[in-house]
């Protein structure tokens, strides 16, 4: 359990501060986003009807498991997150092929293979984020998955660039990994922890779509286009089956209802209720979650820092959707090579999340020590200051050094999309970490908020 105090902005704690049923209430994030505020019980002495955690060293609760359980989960975790993630542009470099097939040329048809994927991503983190909140993340990752594996499964076997493009928006609507991810390294991890995990956690969903033309190129090239949505069927099915017998819920409320209604049942007390307990009517609580999303768009802190790290997301895809065609024209690449060309901003971004997991808890456990054992979230963004130099540097690099005209090498506009994608990542993983924390139990929330903004600014 994490024995230090998280303090937020004033901004935020202030909002929503008041006094419930006579009980103050905790001023923090989490009663901002709440339609019910929740009132701080301290323990069992002031309510003997209180359920909770039984001390500090509970095993029910995820802080608590065994380091060897987490980091299994985390395993999976980014398993699922490259697998999923890779499906967005695993077609692209195919995308000739796909046309041809179905005998037609349209531009419009050609963009919406790839691009229609985030208009259901949008739908979906709206979906599934509230969902976990209110039934858990196990039912909802488990039955995303499914959904995902069948979609996927159907992908390949479309019969129409049409029943193609629908499939492809149904798949970004049933992806978990981009929401729950991060907030299930919020309920494994203490504060200090968290910086690790997210920043290895945090690279899979950027990596995903880097990966996916280097191999979608290939399998193409040898296989044909439908195989680029087999081989990822393949490993997804594999990956949600590992999940599914691995994972144990973690969400905190959620194990705390099922507990106090356990204690219920084998007591008879009928009195006995957690801090989480639903108390609304199922419509209410439904309405009150499935509009936790859009209700963060009136805190400015939220808004600044989720647009300004999805910016830079938004750069990396857009040249992502378009550098194989590029390098195909401007230095006569084969399929297959061009898709090598992702390699730049690939170890870009995973030089960026080896330095985040270095410095956010190193720089979290010093100031820590410097301020009486108080943790502030917004040391979190202290790496951003970095990220925001380099990124305008690489997109000029990339820019400038990119016509064939110039008859300079293509190291160099790689190495300019090295330096984005270290940029997006030391402002990508800090923000997904600052919002995780300020934002505790309704972190979920604070992730679909996050990805629909991110998709957004990736169309």
């Amino acid at each position: 359990m994490e024995s230090s105090t998280l303090q937020t902005t004033e901004p935020i704690t202030q909002i929503g501060a008041g006094v419930v049923d006579g009980v103050k209430e905790k001023p923090t994030a989490t009663n901002q986003l709440s339609s019910t505020p929740l009132p701080v019980v301290a323990n069992k002495v002031q309510d003997p009807n209180f359920v909770g955690y039984d001390g500090p060293n509970d095993r029910e609760n995820p802080k608590n498991w065994s380091l060897v359980y987490k980091w299994s989960l985390m395993a999976i975790l980014c398993a699922l997150s490259v697998t999923t993630n890779l499906t967005i542009l695993v077609c692209a470099p195919a995308i000739p092929s796909i046309l041809k097939e179905f005998n037609s040329s349209s531009e419009l048809y050609s963009s919406l293979i790839v691009s229609i994927w985030n208009l259901g991503a949008v739908v979906g983190c709206l979906i599934l984020g509230p969902l976990a909140e209110i039934y858990g993340r196990l039912l909802v990752y488990n039955i995303a998955n499914f959904f995902f594996l069948v979609l996927l499964i159907a992908s390949t076997l479309s019969k129409s660039i049409d029943m193609l493009i629908v499939l492809r928006c149904l798949n970004g609507l049933s992806v978990a990994t981009t929401s729950l991810n991060p907030s299930i390294v919020g309920d494994l991890f203490v504060t200090e922890e968290r910086g690790l995990a997210q920043s290895i956690l945090a690279v899979m969903p950027l990596l995903g779509p880097v990966i996916g033309p280097i191999m979608g190129g290939y399998v193409a090239e040898n296989l044909g286009w439908r195989w680029t949505f087999g081989i990822t069927s393949i490993l997804l099915g594999v990956f949600a089956i590992v999940f599914a017998a691995l994972y144990r819920e973690t969400y905190e409320a959620t194990i705390l209802r099922r507990k106090a209604k356990r204690l219920r049942k084998e007591s008879g007390n009928e009195l006995l209720h957690s801090q989480y307990d639903h108390t609304l009517p199922l419509f209410v609580i439904i309405r009150n979650a499935f509009s936790r999303p859009i209700r963060l768009f009136a805190i400015p802190i939220f808004v600044l820092v989720a647009f300004a790290a999805s910016m830079l997301v938004g750069y990396v895809y857009i040249i992502a959707t378009s550098i194989t065609e590029v390098f195909q024209n401007a230095y006569g690449f084969s399929e297959g090579k061009a898709g090598l060309t992702f390699l730049g901003s690939a170890f870009g971004m995973t030089v960026g999340s080896i330095f985040c997991s270095i410095v956010l808890d190193w720089y979290t456990k010093r100031m820590k020590k410097l301020n009486d054992g108080v943790i502030k979230p917004e040391w979190r963004l202290t790496p951003t200051v970095m990220g925001f130099v380099l990124a305008p540097l690489g997109l000029f690099l990339y820019g400038w050094t990119l016509p064939s005209t110039l008859h300079l090498s293509p190291v160099l506009p790689l190495t300019g999309t090295f330096l984005l994608g270290f940029a997006a990542y030391t402002v990508t993983i800090p923000t997904t970490t600052y919002l995780v924390d300020i934002f505790g139990i309704y972190c979920a929330s604070a992730m679909s908020a996050l990805t629909m903004i991110r998709e957004e600014c990736m169309k």
